[in-house]
């Protein structure tokens, strides 16, 4: 089914179904504080607001997901401290240049 995105586009990549299913996905995250879910779901607010993509849309819950995991605690308790561990162990990750940047580039918008 293709479905039509906000600005009267046909969404051909189903951007739409795919925010739902990284929404959910977060949500039913065992591993991710309540806390951090809903400063996740206010984040996505404020980018819907700002016009993003859904496709950045998607992305940045995503990405913001598996952030959540890693730092292993509230985004609002971590210090200067736990984000420089954060991005250290993004850094040693073995992931492709572009995908540690996305990481660092969502942090730093977050």
């Amino acid at each position: 089914m293709v479905s039509v995105v906000h600005d009267g586009r046909i969404d051909i990549h189903n951007y739409g179904q795919r925010l739902k299913r990284a929404t959910r996905f977060l949500e039913n995250h065992p591993e991710i504080s309540p806390e951090n879910k809903n400063r996740i779901l206010e984040f996505l607010d404020r980018i819907k607001a700002e016009g993003l993509s859904p496709a950045r849309q998607v992305a940045y819950v995503q990405w913001l997901t598996t952030t959540a995991t890693m730092l292993e605690k509230s985004f609002d308790e971590a210090t200067k401290h736990d984000i420089e561990k954060l991005m250290m162990t993004i850094n040693n990750r073995d992931w492709s240049n572009s995908t540690r940047e996305n990481y660092r580039e969502t942090i730093k918008k977050f």
